[in-house]
């Protein structure tokens, strides 16, 4: 939003700058207006304007002097004088402040509408710099919490990342935000992808986040799910990933290998080699593993029958998990049940 600040003497020409000069159309979003220097001053403090469009001879202060104060308190401020042609000799100091323009009075609309869209577009080269600038410092403190593992400072600087995003109105800015961040998130976790795979896979992860709130919580989840398992475990990072997946949903009869591999991004094959280096075991005999442990805890409870032990362990079918009990154990459900109850 870029906010103007009229200060003028003359009632009849702030008036008229008011009613005749279509400041919309010129990007300008809000506008306020002194009759004073001083009170100007104060004006600036509390809006904290973009722009300052002021007369040049006022009572008890020039506009020259005004602006010259209001540079000290906002370095960025850009500045259009208005003066009449006897006024010519405040030219080189509106040139020593920088000023965009300097506007003869009568105020000529079409000049002063021109004079508006080259302070506007000023302020907006001026904000872009400051962005990128802030973007990159941001970026440079999330690469350094990653490399030390902060996991803490992490949803720290996301909170920062989330306000950056949320300052620019542009469509598609706060996406692209977001896949800078994700890519370097990605590229941290996943060192055996490619340039070009990650950035594919983050493009994909966030095609179905619509708003900035969905932008946001993807963001969030990918660190507090991703990155804090691994480190707490030392295990790799897809590693730690499938781990906590597959004990999250014992119960579910998708927990696969290839269900696993579409959620950490890794084909089958690759997947079932890291995990079987890190873990000693593969995937599914891990999850095989999990499940009768989890059943051997289940039939020390005698609520429950085998039916629903057998669901809550991921198989729909009571006969095909006591064959499988018995395989793993050399005991039926009902004799390991008799033997530990």
């Amino acid at each position: 939003m870029v906010t103007l600040l009229i200060v003028d003497d003359e009632s009849a020409t702030r008036n008229g700058l008011q009613r005749h000069i279509r400041w919309e159309r010129c990007g300008i979003d809000e506008i306020h207006v002194e009759s004073n220097p001083r009170a100007a001053l104060e004006a600036c403090e509390r809006y904290k304007p973009d722009i300052i469009l002021s007369d040049i001879r006022m009572p008890g202060m020039t506009g020259i002097e005004m602006c010259t104060e209001a540079r000290k308190r906002l370095p960025d401020v850009q500045i259009i004088f208005l003066s009449g042609y006897s006024d010519k000799e405040y030219l080189m100091s509106a040139i020593n402040l920088s000023a965009v323009r300097y506007v003869e009075k009568p105020v000529n609309v079409r000049e002063m509408e021109e004079a508006a869209r080259q302070a506007v577009t000023a302020v907006k080269r001026l904000l872009q710099n400051t962005r990128i600038t802030e973007e990159e410092a941001l970026l440079a403190r999330f690469q350094q919490a990653l490399h030390r593992r902060e996991a803490d400072r992490l949803n720290e600087l996301a909170e920062e990342i989330r306000a950056l995003a949320d300052q620019d109105s542009l469509p598609g800015r706060a996406r692209k935000l977001y896949f800078w961040f994700g890519c370097l998130l990605g590229s941290t976790l996943y060192p055996e992808r490619t340039a070009e795979e990650n950035e594919r896979i983050i493009r994909e992860s966030l095609e179905n986040e619509k708003s900035a709130e969905d932008l946001y919580a993807w963001f969030v989840k990918t660190i507090r799910m991703m990155i804090n398992p691994a480190w707490d475990s030392g295990l790799s990072q897809p590693v730690a990933r499938c781990v906590a997946l597959i004990k999250g949903n014992l119960a579910s009869e998708t927990l696969t290998v290839q269900w696993l591999s579409e959620r950490v991004y890794l084909t089958p094959t690759y997947l079932c080699s890291v995990f079987k280096r890190e873990m000693e075991i593969t995937p599914s005999q891990y999850i095989l593993a999990l499940r009768i442990e989890q059943a051997k805890q289940l039939l020390t409870d005698s609520r429950f029958s085998a039916a629903q032990i057998a669901k809550r362990v991921g198989y729909s079918d009571p006969k095909h998990f006591a064959k499988v009990f018995k395989r793993m154990t050399r005991q039926t459900p009902t004799e390991y049940r008799r033997s530990h109850v």
